[in-house]
């Protein structure tokens, strides 16, 4: 040929999506939060929207029930009912479900079974305690690593924007240290609790500090931290930061890096003021 043929682009396709493949579940532990005892009260008891009876195998198939995704396990009253999750309703989020000891479908509510889909983020107590800031009138911060405690005053509670942290000596002064540390403190918010496979190495765990609030003597929090390995350079240190409190039930969960490395950094300045 004596002149440039053109190119012709090749044909090409987009893969059709594929839907995700789901390993294990990943068990996990923790206190529920207000939506874990509302959803409880929705178990108790558990009430469907329609129930169906003699189903053709064409009909269960269509509600995702012959081969099903997930099944759904509810202990109470010595009794587990045990019941096979199948394909939402068209138009809907209510969730089609099957009691393979009686053949009997029931669709469920969206609410019954919507937190569930996503219990370890929805369903998780994520606060360190079970009182506000405002209630405590006093707290007792001590290093872990060792030295002195410290304890400062709350005043102007009956005031809560107005209110501030003091040194008992001098309760007419705000410890601006002091104030900055407990605001952070009750900032402190759960934001994993660990599988048993990630279980925190806690002889490698660095203690930062406790905290007791007024006359209890059972520490409110106690703050950790440790090296995240795969994060750290040579030069510097990248840590992860643990806490537990009672409402945790002693469980090391993990919390903000960023509030954590603040409350750190705070801590010398906070006892040598």
């Amino acid at each position: 040929p004596t002149g440039a043929e053109a190119a012709t682009p090749e044909a090409t396709t987009t893969p059709a999506p594929q839907d995700p493949e789901y390993g294990p579940p990943e068990l996990r532990s923790f206190p529920g939060g207000k939506q874990a005892r509302e959803l409880a009260d929705r178990f108790a008891p558990l009430m469907a929207l329609r129930s169906f009876d003699d189903l053709s195998q064409e009909s269960l198939a269509d509600m995702g029930l012959t081969e099903p995704e997930g099944s759904l396990e509810v202990e109470g009253a010595g009794r587990t009912l045990r019941l096979e999750v199948g394909s939402k309703a068209y138009g809907s989020s209510d969730t089609y479900v099957r009691n393979p000891s009686t053949n009997t479908v029931y669709l469920l509510s969206s609410k019954a079974l919507g937190a569930l889909r996503t219990g370890s983020t929805r369903l998780m107590e994520r606060n360190l305690f079970d009182f506000e800031a405002i209630d405590v009138a006093q707290a007792t911060v001590q290093p872990a690593k060792g030295g002195s405690s410290r304890e400062f005053s709350h005043q102007g509670r009956h005031d809560e924007a107005n209110s501030y942290w003091a040194d008992p000596q001098k309760l007419e002064d705000v410890d601006t240290a002091a104030d900055g540390f407990f605001k952070k403190v009750f900032q402190l918010r759960a934001t994993t609790y660990a599988t048993e496979a990630e279980q925190p190495d806690t002889a490698a765990m660095e203690p930062l500090f406790v905290v007791s609030f007024d006359e209890s003597t059972v520490p409110a929090i106690t703050l950790s931290r440790l090296v995240n390995q795969e994060r750290s350079k040579d030069d510097e240190s990248v840590y992860d930061y643990y806490a537990q409190s009672p409402i945790t039930r002693d469980q090391w969960v993990k919390v903000s890096r960023t509030t954590g490395s603040d409350l750190a950094d705070a801590l010398d300045g906070l006892l040598g003021s």
